[in-house]
């Protein structure tokens, strides 16, 4: 069994399609138009967007810097703290040390 398909053109119109075909070409124009002045809109918003975006991100990174400019003497002399604390439980660490050699050494002396 052979299926043999016949060559038929369907045509489907949509409402639109129908729509345009009934205007006539000024009706069209102004349609033409007024959607070119909506598309300008919608890109002059889109263009306002992402310039605030921008200056968004420019203030809130500058921001960022600022906090850190202003802060740093503080954060400065926190680390001068800390390093100072450090370094005096290096030094009570080290001092405990030579106590205990001291008393190794007295203790080899005093024989016993």
């Amino acid at each position: 069994m052979q299926v043999r398909f016949l060559p038929v053109a369907l045509v489907v119109f949509t409402f639109y399609d129908i729509l345009i075909l009934s205007m006539t070409d000024e009706e069209l124009k102004e349609i033409v138009i007024e959607n070119n002045e909506l598309l300008k809109k919608i890109r002059g918003g889109q263009r306002r967007s992402r310039i605030f975006t921008v200056l968004y991100w420019l203030v809130v990174i500058g921001i960022a810097l600022g906090f850190f400019y202003y802060l740093r003497p503080i954060f400065n002399k926190l680390l001068l703290l800390l390093q100072g604390i450090v370094g005096a439980a290096n030094n009570a660490t080290s001092s405990l040390a030579d106590v205990n050699l001291l008393q190794n050494l007295i203790d080899q002396l005093g024989g016993k």
